[in-house]
């Protein structure tokens, strides 16, 4: 998977910042605005590759379902009352932090370091 979306995303350099990646592949709001009336939650863009973000979709399953800090950040979203009707909505915010990651490594050229790019206050706190 991870192949897949290291060749989607070719040369870090063409990316001026994370939401530039991210609108890239669609993984970013759909701004829907139409004279005075605005949607205030809008859907997900449908830009960018649908592969692309079916990958960054199963990655945020995997890292939910597999590795501890990212299942801790899903729980306590969750349990903060924050999508709570539609845990999707926080699967979602699970593949930004999963990007972002990616975006992270790739622009520092370091390799994965969970204590160094995992480090949030909700995970701080101990379960």
């Amino acid at each position: 998977m991870i192949a897949t979306l290291l060749s989607e995303i070719g040369d870090i350099r063409r990316f001026k910042s994370l939401k530039h990646l991210l609108s890239y592949f669609g993984w970013c709001p759909n701004t829907q605005e139409s004279g005075m009336s605005r949607v205030k939650h809008p859907r997900m863009s449908r830009r960018g590759n649908r592969f692309a973000r079916r990958i960054i979709w199963m990655m945020a399953i995997v890292a939910v379902r597999w590795v501890p800090e990212y299942r801790t950040y899903f729980h306590r979203r969750v349990e903060a009352g924050k999508n709570n009707k539609n845990k999707m909505k926080t699967l979602v915010a699970v593949g930004r932090k999963l990007l972002s990651v990616v975006y992270a490594i790739l622009c520092s050229r370091q390799p994965y370091d969970k204590g160094r790019y995992l480090q949030h206050p909700v995970w701080a706190i101990a379960s």
